[in-house]
């Protein structure tokens, strides 16, 4: 019997990994809610960003069902902020969309957006005003 690496099963270190077979997608500027293999060589250097974008949007979700006024707006405001980077920067597209928006659909979009953040920052304002004035009334007994 021969002893050595010949006989054995275990692969070579030396070799390379093999890159894992991803599947063409039709249309790569689309974001999906859902996580998917092989999206980080879809979605590049935005990835990080799209993981942050799902996690705001879970944290949305959250904070409409049983969260105060404060952490729903603030959640917004985190959400809104990645979209603009996402669809601004990347030219990417965000669900419920199924094509990819035209140059012109994006900066509507990145506009409409930040049209929408600064409502929410009026609204975070008279939250603010309306909570520093409950508790001026009730002599600090409600804190929400």
């Amino acid at each position: 019997m021969r002893s050595g690496a010949a006989g054995t099963s275990e692969p070579a270190a030396d070799e390379p990994e093999r890159p894992r077979y991803v599947p063409p997608r039709m249309f790569p500027q689309l974001v999906t809610r859902e996580a998917e293999e092989g999206e980080e060589h879809v979605y590049g250097d935005a990835t990080p960003l799209i993981v942050e974008w799902r996690e705001a949007m879970a944290a949305l979700l959250r904070a409409d069902r049983n969260g105060p006024a404060l952490r729903r707006l603030a959640a917004r405001e985190r959400l809104w902020e990645l979209e603009v980077v996402l669809v601004g920067e990347h030219g990417l597209t965000l669900p419920p969309m199924t094509y990819p928006w035209t140059d012109r659909q994006r900066e509507v979009r990145v506009w409409e957006l930040r049209e929408d953040l600064r409502r929410l920052h009026g609204e975070r304002r008279r939250v603010l005003r309306r909570r520093w004035l409950r508790r001026l009334l009730t002599l600090g007994f409600s804190w929400e």
